[in-house]
């Protein structure tokens, strides 16, 4: 008898180590597009995801050289929407690091102190205070010479809201060195898991994903200093390149455009063979684009990666939420990438 309990508990146990093995984490998205309104597919994706929460891009700080400040562009225009499919945002702030660069010329406390304003203005107009706001995220791709800059800014932003988590990205170098590149003084940090590769170089085949790369950078995240969450790709773009230099990114096309105007002359370089207009880029004759992609198996083989080079839970975040490609993966398949 005592036998048959002890085969009985050790098989609950299994079965509940095999339960929890194959839990599904609450997972969110990123909204990045300057007109903020979904469709029911996307807010079908928010509401499967489990996390009522949206990062959402408000808009964008960079230097003007003619005012010699840093000025909001690019603020997101929103649709009101009586049905949001989620309770929390976190508004999302892309500063280009030549603002930091123009330090010298930029009051940083002032700017942060009007970044939150900003923020807060939106909240209220858009959301009518009813939609819970507990962080903000600052994306910079700062540099060795612009940290110390960044990292006043960082301080500044969370003494002007003090009750909120101010976050930050990372790049997965900046993980790895640094000692040089520094620990960003916020609450956590989200580290962006692609863009790896160099785009001007026109002999790359996928800069969004490289997980030979990124490998080589995640040997120190088990001792990175403060928490972090992750952010992985579902998305996908056409580099466009012109005398082997690059012209600009493609982010909005369909396979017509591309059957209609190009030649395929490798595996994902096409060449174009008349003149053309696409996502408001001029295309030239004999123009070069290279499509990029990210491939089911080398996303779920990213996450692998990261969940082994870990020592602490974190929530995954998909970039992005109005991505063509997300239609490409089923509600399986991203769930899949959580476990």
């Amino acid at each position: 008898m005592v036998k048959k309990i002890t085969l009985f508990v050790l098989a609950s146990i299994a079965f509940i180590s095999c339960q929890r093995d194959h839990e599904v984490k609450p997972y969110s998205y990123y909204h990045w597009k300057t007109e903020f309104s979904l469709p029911q597919s996307e807010k079908k994706l928010i509401t499967n995801s489990l996390s009522e929460k949206l990062y959402l891009r408000f808009f964008d700080i960079v230097y003007n050289e003619k005012q010699q400040n840093a000025l909001p562009v690019a603020t997101t225009q929103f649709t009101k929407d009586t049905a949001l499919p989620f309770n929390k945002v976190v508004p999302v702030i892309f500063i280009r690091n030549s603002v930091f660069t123009n330090a010298s010329n930029v009051n940083l406390d002032q700017l942060a102190r009007n970044t939150i304003q900003k923020i807060d203005r939106l909240l209220s107009k858009n959301f009518n205070n009813t939609i819970i706001c507990e962080d903000i995220q600052i994306d910079c791709d700062w540099s060795q010479s612009t940290k110390t800059s960044f990292f006043s800014f960082l301080e500044s932003l969370k003494k002007h809201s003090p009750d909120r988590l101010i976050t930050s990205t990372v790049r997965l170098h900046q993980i790895k060195y640094r000692e040089k590149t520094g620990v960003p003084p916020v609450d956590k940090v989200i580290l962006m898991a692609y863009n790896v590769g160099d785009i001007s170089d026109s002999n790359q085949k996928n800069t969004i994903i490289n997980n030979t790369i990124t490998a080589k950078y995640l040997e120190r995240l088990k001792t990175y200093p403060i928490k972090y969450n992750v952010a992985l790709p579902i998305f996908e773009w056409g580099i466009l390149y012109r005398h082997g230099k690059i012209i600009g990114l493609i982010n909005q096309y369909n396979d017509q455009d591309i059957k209609a105007n190009f030649n395929l002359i490798s595996e994902t370089t096409y060449i174009a063979k008349n003149e053309t207009y696409i996502d408001g880029n001029f295309i030239y004759e004999g123009d070069k684009l290279r499509i990029e992609t990210v491939p089911k198996k080398q996303l779920k083989e990213l996450a692998i990666l990261i969940k082994e080079a870990s020592v602490i839970d974190y929530e995954t975040i998909f970039y992005h939420l109005t991505s063509p490609l997300i239609l490409k993966f089923s509600e399986d398949d991203i769930k899949d990438l959580v476990k």
